[in-house]
């Protein structure tokens, strides 16, 4: 009867081998992703710093090239009267 028992057991292990891995890499990710969060937020937090300086300096480029181009046309319009 045990022995029986034992390869009932054997064979429910080996049945639900695919079930205890995908069980562990599940427990596997979610600690991951719990460590991992917080420094995808900080590096999310930083790529937005970073992206919203440069669309800062891209339009005070362009305002700066927007003065540029009307001082040349002031300067051309004086030149053709």
């Amino acid at each position: 009867m045990e022995l029986v028992l034992g390869i009932i057991a054997i064979i429910a292990t080996i049945a639900l081998m695919p079930v205890i891995f995908l069980v562990g890499m599940l427990v596997v990710a979610i600690v991951l992703g719990i460590v991992m969060m917080p420094f995808a937020w900080i590096i999310g937090i930083a790529e937005t710093i970073k992206t919203k300086k440069e669309i800062a300096r891209k339009r005070r480029a362009f305002e700066e090239m927007k003065k540029r181009v009307e001082e040349v046309n002031k300067n051309f319009r004086e030149r053709m009267q």
